[in-house]
């Protein structure tokens, strides 16, 4: 799971730096997009091309703020589960074993309430 919560942040990453760069130069990137969906370009006027440059620039932007969140939460994840990986101190392991043994009689406890 660890591997994969990492894989997973590393592609958000790489997204996230392709949705800066088409935000960065969204004329250029709806060139390339109306060319490989085999749409040409004389059917739009100066406006209409306008708006559609408009739109993407949004949308980039929209999808570089989630791809750049879900790489900081993977990042965070994965720091989190090898935190919980490391070896735990005798303190720290006589602490959990203590709690685990209230939990336990506290649960026998209102059994018999």
């Amino acid at each position: 799971m660890l591997y994969l919560i990492s894989i997973l942040g590393i592609i958000s990453l790489f997204l996230s730096c392709c949705s800066f760069l088409m935000a960065r130069d969204p004329k250029r990137w709806r060139a390339w997009w109306m060319t490989r969906m085999g749409i040409h370009d004389l059917n739009f006027t100066r406006e209409q091309k306008q708006e559609q440059v408009v739109r993407l620039k949004v949308i980039a932007y929209c999808a570089l703020l989630v791809m750049i969140a879900s790489s900081a939460f993977c990042a965070w994840w994965v720091v989190d589960e090898l935190h919980e990986m490391r070896n735990k101190s005798p303190y720290e392991q006589i602490k959990e074993k203590t709690l685990k043994e209230v939990e336990k009689y506290k649960g026998k406890f209102n059994k018999l309430r």
